[in-house]
């Protein structure tokens, strides 16, 4: 699955044709959604399992890494579609409305496999949540960008993922006023401004990750290039190239320009 989804990262970069194409096919967006909350609620469940461990130490889940690593290719990728395609904006906020994502808003820690809690059982569910509790994708990610601890030591992963909602949930906002309702609605704050000052702050974060990564991936190129040459053959172009062009010409820049987006739409709030 991680494979699948790099390879979807890539066809999506910066791609009109490949990202419409995509979103033709109704169960896209859901089944990008459903990833994003069970790799999360994995997340939940091993999280609580180390504090547990601080009194009872129990063996570490070797599955983490690979839970943040498919949790952050899958908001790559609705990153990529919402970053490219208005109508992924509107159906993010209009999935519950199709019947195709179920999320119980008293409990994110559900793994979202097409049934809800309060209906187990039902047939008509097993394919795609069909209960009237259901949420947004727009509110199932809301809750989740709440859920990220600042600061965590427990979860280093936490203020990276916080980050990249952030840009998504501005790229969101970004040209959709009906978004920018519904996100301003979700979002915890006394005041709008202070909702997106948040927002922004965040995004900027995530920012300065981005340039400190491009900072050491380039420097990994360069060692990598210096060595090939000594060795009399050509550096190939690997997998941290690949990294390296996303962070330099993607997500980086887009980053950039949701900070300025964010902190324009936040002085003009009450």
């Amino acid at each position: 699955m991680e494979m699948a989804f790099r390879v979807l990262l890539s066809l999506t970069q910066d791609d009109a044709s490949w990202c419409q194409a995509f979103l033709e096919d109704e169960l896209t967006l859901p089944f990008i959604m459903r990833i994003i909350m069970k790799s999360h609620a994995q997340r939940c469940s091993a999280l609580s399992n180390r504090r547990v461990a601080e009194v009872a130490p129990q063996v570490e889940d070797d599955n983490d890494a690979q839970i943040l690593d498919r949790l952050c290719l899958a908001l790559g990728l609705l990153t990529n579609l919402v970053q490219i395609s208005d109508m992924a904006k509107d159906l993010t906020r209009n999935i519950r409305k199709s019947g195709l994502l179920g999320c119980h808003p008293c409990n994110l820690d559900f793994v979202l496999t097409g049934l809800n809690t309060a209906c187990i059982g039902k047939r008509s569910c097993i394919k795609a949540c069909q209960c009237s509790q259901r949420i947004s994708a727009i509110d199932c990610l809301v809750q989740v960008y709440m859920q990220q601890t600042k600061g965590s030591d427990i979860d280093p992963g936490a203020n990276f993922l916080r980050g990249h909602i952030a840009v998504l949930l501005g790229l969101l906002m970004r040209d959709n006023k009906t978004n920018q309702k519904v996100l301003l609605a979700a979002l915890p704050g006394s005041s709008n401004r202070k909702k997106i000052a948040s927002l922004a702050e965040q995004a900027r974060e995530f920012v300065t990750f981005y340039a400190e990564l491009a900072v050491r991936l380039a420097s990994a190129m360069s060692a990598k290039d210096r060595d090939s040459e000594e060795n009399g053959g050509s550096a190939p172009r690997s997998d941290d190239y690949e990294v390296e062009r996303m962070v330099g010409d993607g997500n980086g820049n887009v980053a950039r320009e949701i900070v300025s987006f964010l902190e324009t739409l936040s002085t003009q709030q009450a």
